[in-house]
């Protein structure tokens, strides 16, 4: 059953994640057939998109959506699609606003090629070395409580970080999405970069690595609970001199694993911008109310942190987060979502306050 879940996982991050990248939900009542063309058609524009980012100051990007089966007639004159629900929905985009509020994903890009040539996997695990998070070199440098989030251990692990980032930051601030991907004003964007930065850098620090260490201890006292129930059995009254040294020699042996696991999982290094990425997702749940990257991301990381409770062996290796495709980081990934929907909870209860504030201002004045 495990393993059925665990097939399930991969299955739906990597075949349903093809909706991300556009970050744009196709509504209402498609077929089946309709709805993976919307998911294809969707990746190709927006890597399309990203071509021509370095080619074009301005150009019309188009969606293709095949809501219920079948075409429409085109307007190229408006911004909504037209015919019964069907056709093609032209989007005006500014990529000077567009890099702006990508700013996060040309910060991975740079961190991964800092000398701009592409780095051989051991050029790229040392770099992990040296800026990725872990409890001992967070004793060494705390610098890299911040620098591990812009690391990446290789170069699928950057390109699907990089993918789902890209969505979850087209999802940020705006009314809507469609709003977002046609906004023309630059400040507006360089104050959504700045607060998606603050988002992804909070949610992924408190909610990643918080998340993931509190699940290694967790884990580390379920595998040594035997451990602990020796040492709280004293020596039986009838029991021979032997039968002591034996349950001491076992009570020595266990207390050596557990300083050997525990040093272990302290020296594992962690990377990547995984938990960020999910912190601004359960952001714009509790903000903006958009389920479209959560639904996508977080629900499958969920199934494999129950999966990994519910498995009869702890195997600490595989609650690490490095090196990408090898071991991931499920309980970072599912704390900077629930890092990432309590600042939103918060952001909202303090917008209220302050423009109920400021309501109240302007009523006294005009009394």
């Amino acid at each position: 059953m495990l393993f059925l879940l665990d097939r399930l996982y991969y299955y739906y991050y990597y075949y349903f994640l093809l909706l991300v990248p556009a970050g744009v939900w196709a509504g209402g009542g498609g077929t089946a057939w309709g709805f993976m063309c919307d998911l294809l058609l969707c990746n190709l524009c927006i890597y399309l998109f990203m071509f021509l980012l370095c080619v074009s100051s301005k150009i019309i990007l188009l969606f293709f959506f095949f809501f219920w089966g079948g075409g429409g007639c085109i307007n190229g004159t408006r911004t909504h699609w037209e015919g019964e629900g069907r056709g093609v929905q032209m989007v005006c985009v500014d990529l000077t606003c567009v890099a702006i509020r990508l700013s996060p994903v040309w910060v991975c890009l740079i961190a991964y090629c800092p000398n701009g040539k592409r780095p051989t996997p051991l050029q790229a695990l040392v770099r992990v070395m040296d800026y990725g998070f872990s409890v001992e070199a967070f004793k060494r440098k705390p610098i890299v409580l911040l620098t591990h989030m812009f690391v990446h251990a290789n170069e699928s692990h950057l390109a699907g970080n990089l993918t789902s980032l890209m969505a979850t930051l087209l999802e940020f601030g705006g009314p809507s999405v469609q709003r977002n991907v046609e906004e023309h004003n630059v400040w507006v964007s360089v104050r959504r970069m700045v607060g998606s930065f603050a988002v992804f850098i909070g949610g992924g620090i408190m909610g990643g690595i918080g998340g993931q260490l509190m699940f290694n201890d967790a884990q580390l006292a379920r595998r040594h609970k035997r451990w602990m129930s020796l040492l709280s059995v004293k020596g039986e009254p009838n029991g021979t001199p032997f039968d002591a040294v034996i349950r001491r020699a076992k009570s020595w042996l266990e207390r050596m694993k557990y300083k050997i696991d525990k040093k272990r999982t302290d020296s594992i290094f962690m990377c990547g911008a995984s938990a960020g990425i999910c912190s601004l997702a359960g952001f714009n749940v509790s903000y903006y109310k958009r389920w479209g990257t959560a639904l996508t991301m977080v629900v499958p990381e969920v199934i494999a942190l129950v999966c990994s409770l519910l498995s009869t062996q702890t195997r600490l290796a595989n609650t690490a987060w490095l090196p990408a495709g090898e071991v991931v980081g499920h309980a970072a990934h599912v704390g900077g979502f629930t890092a990432g929907v309590c600042i939103g909870l918060a952001w909202r209860w303090f917008s209220r306050v302050y423009r109920n504030g400021t309501q109240r201002k302007q009523r006294t004045k005009r009394v």
